[in-house]
C-alpha cells in the first residue's frame, strides 16, 4: 500500500501529470452516463461521467467494483486512510525510489519493456521513465 501511495505522490510531484491527488488517480478515459447523454437540455456542469472500465491509470479505480466499503473492510480502509494522509504530508520514505509506474508481477503490459525497472515489492514491479 505504502509503495502504490508513492507511485501516486512521485506523478504528483512530477510534470508529467495532473498536480493533484484525485486527478492523478483518476486520470484516463471517461464515458458519459446513459442518463445524462440522452437529455439535451443539460449543460457540461450537469453530466455525470464514469471512467471507462480497465482503461483508466489505477485499475484500482475503474475496476467496476463498488466503491462502498463492507463492514469487514472497515479496518483495512482505516488503514489505506492513514497511509494515504502519511503519504501526503511526507512521512513515509519513498521505498520506490522514484517510480511513477507498477504492475503486479503475474501480468506483463507492453508499456513496461519501454521503461527502466527500479524494484520489487512483494507482487508488485515498479520502473520510472529512462
Amino acid at each position: 500500500m505504502i509503495a502504490v501511495a508513492n507511485v501516486t505522490r512521485n506523478r504528483v510531484n512530477s510534470p508529467l501529470w495532473p498536480n493533484s491527488y484525485c486527478e492523478v488517480i483518476k486520470e484516463g478515459p471517461v464515458r458519459e452516463s446513459w442518463k445524462t447523454r440522452k437529455d439535451p437540455t443539460l449543460d457540461d456542469s450537469q453530466r455525470v461521467y464514469f471512467p471507462k472500465r480497465d482503461r483508466c491509470q489505477f485499475s484500482w479505480y475503474c475496476d467496476g467494483k463498488s466503491d462502498t466499503i463492507p463492514t469487514q473492510d472497515k479496518d483495512i480502509h482505516e488503514l489505506a486512510r492513514m497511509i494515504a494522509f502519511k503519504i501526503i504530508h511526507g512521512w513515509f520514505k519513498d521505498n520506490t525510489h522514484g517510480s511513477t509506474h507498477y504492475h503486479a508481477d503475474y501480468v506483463s503490459p507492453e508499456w513496461s519493456k519501454h521503461m527502466t525497472y527500479i524494484i520489487t515489492i512483494e507482487n508488485h514491479i515498479f520502473y520510472r521513465f529512462p
